[in-house]
């Protein structure tokens, strides 16, 4: 029984075949199936460290910036003054945009834990 998306089947170790999720031993060469342990299909880890370097890319660009009218140095020599849509780009977006993505990460890892 092979299927287009196997994403809901388990796979024979011994032949490859794809076989029903409920199925103890291969419809293919009968071989035993071991079942599969739940799992998500997000890694909230992976979740976590984006949503920290999110979060501290928008923290240094928030002091880099902040206050408005701040003199700063370009690199090319000249030097100019911040903007408030400065601070807001490249320091409240990011902050806001990080902070709701490590609340994501958060309630995906209280969902693996409590209702898996």
């Amino acid at each position: 029984m092979n299927s287009i998306l196997p994403s809901n089947q388990t796979v024979c170790t011994a032949c490859g075949m794809y076989n029903p999720p409920d199925a103890s031993v291969c419809e293919g060469c009968g071989a035993k199936i071991e079942a599969r342990s739940k799992r998500s299909s997000f890694d909230t880890g992976a979740h976590l460290m984006v949503s920290l370097t999110i979060i501290f890319v928008g923290a240094m660009g928030f002091f880099r910036y902040y206050p408005p009218g701040k003199l700063i140095w370009a690199k090319g020599g000249g030097r100019y003054h911040s903007t408030d849509m400065e601070v807001f780009i490249w320091g409240i977006f990011p902050l806001t945009i990080g902070s709701l993505y490590l609340l994501f990460a958060i309630l995906l890892k209280i969902k693996d834990r409590f209702f898996s």
